[in-house]
């Protein structure tokens, strides 16, 4: 495994760790920071709260499966 490899494999689930530091914060706060706003459910609505929170659940879940490629050597990026 190369050194560039386990470097970013760190980097990556430290973001996605902070993001879903972020995603539980939101869902208990009812806000969510969106660029330099930050919304609340009673301002975009439910369903769009929701949405917003399931976007950033699935770009967690994918730098975990980057992260999970480069300290695995799963072939992900070679394909």
């Amino acid at each position: 495994m190369k050194g560039e490899d386990i470097f970013l494999g760190v980097l990556l689930v430290a973001l996605a760790v902070l993001l879903v530091v972020r995603i539980v914060r939101s869902l208990r706060t009812d806000v969510i920071p969106l660029y330099r706003t930050r919304v609340s459910r009673a301002e975009i609505g439910s369903a769009k709260f929701r949405t917003i929170v399931a976007l950033n659940g699935l770009v967690a879940l994918g730098l975990f499966v980057l992260a999970a490629d480069l300290f695995l050597g799963l072939g992900i990026r070679s394909r």
